[in-house]
């Protein structure tokens, strides 16, 4: 239950800020968070990732539900499975909860709200992207479960 309540923190923090976003008027933003570091913009994405399928947005809805079921069922496995690897279950429970939040918003609203952006980034071509929390989860997730499954990692019992 605890990894499960990891993605609900996620996704539960990341749905939050995203209303608060909506509701604020467009001449609020940018917001400078870290002093040229760190911006609050707003961002809509109709589509999934970097915009793909940005007129297709039944299309990205049922991919974006299709791929979060695939996360979900593997969470299952792996969160109820008493030897598997903390890394692991940490990692899938990240992208489960930015997953969840992303496919929620997509699928109510038709949407993602993007928020921050990292104008400073060492990547140029990452400079203008504008992330949100569900996708720094995923992201994180991601290296968290690829270094775990590379590692062999810390079983718990």
């Amino acid at each position: 239950m605890f990894y499960f309540a990891i993605a609900a923190i996620i996704a539960a923090l990341d749905l939050r800020i995203k209303k608060w976003i909506s509701n604020q008027l467009n001449e609020s933003f940018p917001i400078e968070l870290i002093k040229g570091h760190i911006h609050i913009k707003r961002r809509i994405n109709k589509g999934l990732a970097f915009n793909i399928l940005q007129t297709k947005t039944n299309i990205s809805r049922i991919l974006s539900v299709i791929s979060f079921a695939i996360v979900f069922f593997g969470a299952l496995k792996s969160f109820f499975v008493k030897d598997g690897r903390i890394g692991l279950k940490l990692g899938i429970s990240l992208i489960l909860g930015g997953g969840l939040s992303n496919t929620i918003e997509r699928v109510r609203n038709g949407k993602v709200t993007d928020y921050i952006s990292f104008p400073k980034f060492p990547i140029k071509s990452l400079r203008k992207v504008v992330y949100n929390i569900g996708d720094l989860a995923i992201f994180a997730g991601v290296i968290i479960t690829f270094f775990s499954l590379l590692s062999g990692a810390k079983k718990d019992d």
